[in-house]
């Protein structure tokens, strides 16, 4: 079936996959789900076959899970890394399982919801009348909060715009739509749990480009509402106490900020900037230390662009500090500053 979705049936390439697939496995080296395995082979064999009628497939804006992988199967980001690059992030591989677990999960909770998603993404099978109860008991649904889990959006976006002109009452989508993008805006969650989920999900391939289109106009603006929520400012008071308690929550929190793709441009620079004038040369290289952890790795290009701003700014601003006619703190804490200016200059380097 994914030969023929694919035009293409080489038994090098579904030899490929296997090794690649066993390789991963072998460097994972946990105990991991089956239904997991069966989902990352799948989405490994298309991925062969695509790499086989087109080698310079990579992942980047326009090419991702589904369209490297199939709509069923899509490819994880991790098994991509793996067989273009030989860079294997286990961490990554056990969020996804863990993710994808939680989808399946949720998708088999039981009561009146259930009921109508299950008809919406058995549609095919259905008649439209029954289609069009399915989607308006959804809208309800949609309307009362936490019924539908926010991770499950991104699959029924797919399918909500896929049935559009099958109902004879279109606009009760444009309706879901809007109940969905309230609910993102409004409620409490994981944002890079929501965010994944939105572009990562098994879906029903589209038959119109308009279809297509109006599906990624959709997600794309989930994920700006889903981004506009975790990019919000980093509680902190700016207070010259708590300094050091910021410091460790920086790097407590590293990973968090990578995944959601902003730190610096979070935090309020010129109040950070007023703190570091009255800190001790200990907190000024707590926080220097902390910041740099951040930024520590080499292709941070591909994550923190949007600090850019941010990051000239309190640098500019420490510069700022040290050229003063009256000279801020003792020597070693002019000293502190001097580094911390020339770790903001080596992070916007690599930034370049």
């Amino acid at each position: 079936d994914i030969a023929n979705k694919i035009d293409c049936l080489n038994f090098r390439s579904f030899i490929f996959a296997c090794q690649k697939t066993t390789d991963i496995l072998r460097l994972y080296n946990k105990e991991i789900d089956r239904l997991f395995v069966k989902h990352l082979f799948m989405s490994v064999v298309a991925f062969s076959f695509r790499l086989k009628n087109n080698d310079k497939l990579y992942w980047d804006d326009d090419q991702s899970g589904s369209s490297l992988g199939t709509s069923q199967y899509p490819l994880f980001r991790f098994a991509h890394d793996y067989i273009k690059f030989q860079h294997f992030d286990a961490a990554e591989m056990e969020k996804e399982e863990k993710l994808f677990l939680e989808q399946k999960k949720l998708e088999k909770v039981q009561g009146e919801v259930q009921l109508s998603l299950n008809v919406l993404y058995e549609f095919y099978s259905k008649t439209s009348d029954l289609l069009e109860w399915a989607i308006s008991d959804i809208k309800k649904n949609l309307e009362t909060p936490n019924t539908i889990n926010l991770i499950l959006y991104g699959k029924l976006a797919n399918y909500l715009v896929l049935v559009r002109d099958l109902i004879n009452t279109p606009d009760l989508v444009d309706d879901c739509k809007l109940a969905m993008k309230s609910n993102l805006a409004t409620y409490d969650y994981d944002s890079e749990k929501v965010s994944d989920r939105l572009s990562f999900h098994d879906s029903f391939r589209f038959w119109t480009t308009e279809q297509e289109q109006e599906y990624k106009d959709f997600i794309a603006e989930m994920q700006s509402i889903v981004k506009t929520k975790s990019h919000s400012s980093i509680a902190f008071d700016y207070s010259v106490k708590d300094m050091n308690t910021f410091s460790k929550q920086i790097r407590d929190d590293k990973d968090k900020y990578i995944s959601q793709r902003a730190f610096l441009k979070r935090i309020d620079v010129p109040k950070l900037l007023s703190a570091i004038e009255q800190c001790s040369s200990e907190q000024i290289d707590n926080l220097r230390r902390s910041i740099g952890t951040v930024y520590s790795f080499s292709n941070i290009n591909e994550f923190f662009m949007e600090d850019k701003s941010s990051l000239l700014q309190l640098k500019d601003g420490l510069a700022a500090l040290l050229s003063r006619e009256k000279s801020i703190g003792d020597k070693i804490t002019r000293l502190q500053l001097s580094w911390f200016v020339d770790s903001l200059d080596r992070i916007l380097e690599k930034l370049n």
